[in-house]
């Protein structure tokens, strides 16, 4: 058994892929304990079928409630995106919901499904997410997803405030070689403090 010593009151396997990585992310400090993770988004009509991804620490249990009384369980990783997909059978409104108990979300994408809105709570940092193709008219990022290296929003219809807010709150990051993506359908172009 290969063993990494930080320091005398902390051992990490590095057989054991969890406790690697939860050490890479806190070597100085007790990780926070998990909190449990909603998102939500609304899909507006028509019926169609609706693809959610999820990627997180590895062997994890996210629910994915779609809003029209089905659920499904997944069981995250950290190495690809474990995806759900559910087929609405009627035109309808419809809320959908992201429930986790992760110490690490690595990224969201629902693309193309017709979402209208997205809440992000603040209380995680996911390094990417992936909203292209849905109908959002506004967006708004928590300036505490510091983590986030990758946005996709392509496709849609974000409005000139949001784009500009959005790309101010990413400026405040300071990120390196990170990558947004906002070309297509009818996003606003940025102006004043957000160009």
């Amino acid at each position: 058994m290969n063993v990494m010593v930080h320091d005398a009151s902390r051992l990490v396997f590095k057989d054991d892929y969890a406790k690697l990585q939860e050490y890479l992310l806190y070597p100085d400090a007790t990780p926070p304990l998990p909190q449990e993770t909603v998102v939500m988004a609304t899909k507006q009509n028509p019926a169609s079928t609706v693809v959610a991804a999820v990627k997180g620490e590895d062997n994890k249990k996210a629910t994915l409630k779609w809003g029209d009384g089905g659920e499904d369980e997944i069981t995250t990783t950290m190495n690809s995106y474990t995806t759900a997909q559910h087929t609405y059978a009627g035109i309808g409104n419809y809320s959908i919901q992201l429930i986790a108990t992760l110490l690490v979300l690595w990224g969201i994408a629902v693309v193309n499904a017709m979402l209208s809105a997205i809440n992000l709570p603040s209380g995680i940092n996911p390094f990417e997410l992936d909203f292209s193709g849905n109908y959002l008219s506004s967006f708004f990022l928590p300036n505490t997803y510091s983590n986030l290296i990758r946005l996709v929003l392509t496709n849609n219809e974000v409005d000139q405030q949001s784009i500009n807010s959005l790309l101010m709150t990413i400026n405040g990051f300071n990120t390196n070689n990170g990558y947004i993506d906002l070309s297509g359908g009818h996003n606003a172009i940025p102006a004043g403090q957000g160009i």
